[in-house]
């Protein structure tokens, strides 16, 4: 004689959670093992009438629902309340993967905060002052900050060279 698991509830056809006729507690949305909350199953939440459903794909711990703007922590990154994939054009993340607004002067987005031509900067200028020791400082096409003797021309675009110095 075979008890049913303790997450069954009105009999089982076999053991185990898997095998309740109905759940005592909750069952998982389009998936057979009841369990006794849906915090007890990472990535999941409670969606009413004893389901629990997965979390947004960008959520990384947990969440209170399906929304990506849901999730207790993002698995990449966030733009304001939302887990996205990615920041949007002319963001980057920060170290705490929040995304921020580039530079400025920056064209063509960024890699971090910097108004130089580089990586954690830039991607490219909308123009471009090259130091004598090759850094690229990028400004804005109404900027005035050239320094004395000096006017802003159009040469050619720069862009960051991926994996140059």
């Amino acid at each position: 004689n075979k008890t049913c698991d303790p997450q069954c509830k009105n009999g089982c056809w076999g053991a185990g959670p898997e095998r309740c006729l109905e759940c005592a507690n909750y069952h998982i949305h389009k998936a057979a093992p009841c369990i006794a909350s849906c915090s007890s199953v990472p990535l999941h939440y409670d969606a009413g009438n004893k389901i629990c459903k997965k979390c947004h794909p960008q959520c990384a711990n947990n969440c209170t629902g399906p929304g990506e703007h849901e999730c207790d922590s993002c698995l990449k990154v966030q733009h304001g309340p939302n887990c996205m994939s990615h920041c949007p054009p002319n963001m980057f993340p920060n170290q705490k993967k929040i995304c921020q607004v580039c530079h400025i002067n920056c064209d063509d987005g960024c890699s971090g905060p910097s108004s130089e031509l580089k990586i954690g900067g830039c991607n490219s200028c909308k123009i471009g002052l090259q130091q004598s020791d090759g850094r690229v400082l990028c400004f804005s096409k109404e900027s005035s900050e050239c320094p004395d003797g000096f006017h802003p021309t159009y040469k050619n675009k720069m862009k960051q060279m991926n994996g140059k110095i």
